[in-house]
């Protein structure tokens, strides 16, 4: 990974079902951007990027200015419903995925054709872009792509890359995940990929192991930092994570084969 200028941002609008046995329950209004260019991409979850922004801007203050003030301005910036950020090397081919759990940094890499795209003749002109279906089967979901060849960048939402065009809408079979294009223009801006803190590098499968066993039980993470939680202030913590574990059963990557 490495920060790099872009040259594009593209800015995607997302929308899920969390619970894969309520179709009646969506988030909606995930904010997502994507910055880009002929080299590197790096997508992050707005909420997310401005509290890190606000979080390295403080710190650059000095230390003093810091501890003063991170309490206050952290209380004002959103509060990110995804943590996720995606960086994609096409000089090496590679796709690193870097996530939160906890307080650590975790990254793990995937190849950049982890997705085969078939291309098919249908058309579709959305708002004043002219584009083409595509599909593609990924981590145990199927997936319909439109891509659009007036914007020639392989890339798009999430991991999705690969086709001859900007992915302007995609969307699983099953209408569980979909990424809408809202925006996207030129911009030369710098963009910081590497976080401050160090990150440990795992695989899919040692990530997920971790990322379940936090959302399984969260204590002892917590007790591990020095924080005290007393008996009755755990029966509510695990209670309450049954019940969200309950209602939130249906990850955008279902599977590895």
């Amino acid at each position: 990974m490495k920060n790099f200028e872009a040259l594009y941002k593209a800015t995607y609008e997302m929308s899920f079902q969390p619970d894969s046995n309520d179709a009646q329950r969506r988030v909606t209004g995930i904010i997502w951007t994507l910055f880009a260019n002929n080299e590197y991409s790096f997508i992050v979850n707005n909420e997310w990027y401005k509290r890190d922004s606000i979080v390295s801007a403080t710190a650059a203050m000095g230390e003093a200015f810091a501890l003063a003030n991170i309490g206050t301005l952290m209380a004002t910036a959103p509060q990110p419903r995804a943590t996720h950020r995606i960086f994609i090397d096409r000089p090496k081919r590679r796709i690193t995925f870097i996530n939160t759990i906890h307080i650590n940094d975790y990254a793990y890499i995937d190849p950049l054709d982890i997705i085969r795209w078939k291309i098919e003749p249908e058309t579709r002109l959305i708002g004043n872009l002219q584009t083409q279906k595509a599909r593609g089967s990924f981590a145990g979901r199927d997936y319909i792509a439109w891509f659009t060849r007036q914007i020639p960048l392989p890339l798009g939402p999430y991991k999705f890359n690969g086709l001859p065009g900007l992915i302007v809408e995609i969307e699983d079979t099953r209408q569980h995940y979909r990424w809408v294009l809202i925006d996207f223009k030129p911009a030369r801006q710098h963009v910081r990929v590497l976080p401050a803190d160090p990150i440990e590098a795992t695989t899919w499968q040692e990530f997920r192991h971790k990322q379940r066993t936090f959302q399984n039980d969260p204590v002892p993470f917590f007790e591990a930092t020095g924080v005290v939680i007393n008996e009755e202030n755990r029966r509510i913590m695990r209670e309450n994570i049954r019940e969200q574990n309950r209602r939130r059963n249906n990850a955008i990557e279902l599977r590895r084969d």
